[in-house]
């Protein structure tokens, strides 16, 4: 191969990886996800959140998130901003090397069963 054309395809993969570090994957939440409803507000909490707010008093009950939306709910601004709707970003390089391939440990915020994976 000539060194040129073997500098040139070098550069390339040099390139890939480094957009494949730098570009990000955010995890949504999923609708088997566990989330706590406020009947009176019409109001879905993200697990954390609602921990907090059952100490805090509020009578919440434990369904899905696939179910809350199905019912009408709506996302509490709280857990939307403490980030309980979202997992934990990646990037593309390290969502390859987990799904693809195994050698890396995942890092999903909820398990397959809808539990979240603290």
């Amino acid at each position: 191969m000539p060194k040129k054309l073997k500098d040139t395809l070098i550069g390339i993969v040099l390139l890939l990886a480094a957009i494949g570090f730098g570009a990000e994957r955010v995890e949504r939440i999923p609708d088997n996800a566990i989330v706590y409803v406020d009947v009176k507000t019409k109001t879905y909490y993200g697990e954390p959140t609602a921990l907090d707010e059952i100490y805090l008093g509020h009578k919440l009950i434990k369904t899905t998130c696939g179910k809350a939306r199905a019912n009408g709910y709506k996302s509490d601004e709280t857990s939307r901003n403490n980030g309980d709707f979202t997992g934990y970003s990646s990037s593309v390089i390290w969502w390859f090397f987990v799904k693809e391939t195994g050698i890396l440990p995942s890092l999903k915020r909820w398990n397959s069963d809808g539990t979240w994976n603290y």
